[in-house]
């Protein structure tokens, strides 16, 4: 069953973190070949939180900039609640709202 809103135990830790998803362009078919392929633009993002000893959510985001990461952190996990990320630029200042 799918849930939304922030997880229900707020101070259990949660993982967040951000990855592309999708085939290489040096791998595709000519006909499914992007005209212009630079960078991540035939890639997904998808974007993941993982309770510790719980569920894990994740959703499609359009980019990963500071304010759509902290968007979503901001949905999906209680504040004060430890957040752990990578080292993405976008996670900074997370600890304002959470223990980060």
């Amino acid at each position: 069953m799918l849930k939304f809103g922030p997880f229900s135990l707020s101070r259990l830790e949660v993982e967040v973190d951000e990855t592309w998803i999708g085939g290489r362009v040096a791998h595709m078919h000519k006909s499914k070949k992007p005209q212009k392929a630079e960078g991540e633009a035939n890639k997904t993002i998808v974007m993941g939180f993982k309770e510790c000893e719980g569920e894990v959510r994740t959703k499609v985001i359009k980019e990963t900039s500071r304010y759509t990461l902290h968007s979503e952190v901001l949905r999906n996990v209680e504040q004060g609640a430890p957040v752990f990320t990578d080292t993405h630029p976008g996670y900074r200042k997370l600890q304002l709202e959470y223990v980060h």
